[in-house]
């Protein structure tokens, strides 16, 4: 079991910093309802910089060769204390992104009739808390 977490965590960290690299090379696809805006307005919160989106990227990939040095799947890395503190940290950090801000993000957001909040609920949320579950099996 903690194998398959660790190869499909990794997977998906992978593919999620391919999309953030894609993104910040000017990629427009997928960019519809990836980030929140104010109830009745269209303009999102915040306008992500390239450069910030690259940066998510480079941690998303960190973490996801963080999980394979974990799972013995880096030769020469293997587990060590390090690496079961950084999944058992990262499944933290995306428990409390699936749990939210309790306004606009999360399962228990209030503003729920933007495009963001519908794809947060419908993906990005349970996403994240997969990738909670999964980090967290992997960390074992």
């Amino acid at each position: 079991m903690s194998m398959i977490a660790v190869l499909a965590g990794s997977g998906i960290l992978m593919l999620l910093g391919l999309i953030h690299l894609y993104w910040a090379a000017g990629g427009k696809w997928g960019t519809k309802g990836v980030l929140p805006v104010r109830e009745g307005e269209t303009e999102p919160l915040f306008e992500p910089r390239p450069a910030g989106t690259a940066v998510i990227a480079v941690i998303l990939f960190a973490i996801s060769i963080m999980v394979l040095a974990h799972g013995g799947l880096l030769p020469g890395f293997g587990p060590n204390v390090v690496t079961g503190w950084g999944c058992t940290i990262f499944a933290a950090a995306f428990l409390l992104r699936a749990i939210g801000d309790f306004r606009y993000l999360g399962f228990f957001k209030r503003v729920k009739s933007t495009r963001f909040a519908a794809m947060d609920t419908q993906l990005y949320s349970p996403l994240c808390l997969l990738m909670a579950v999964l980090l967290y099996l992997a960390s074992l």
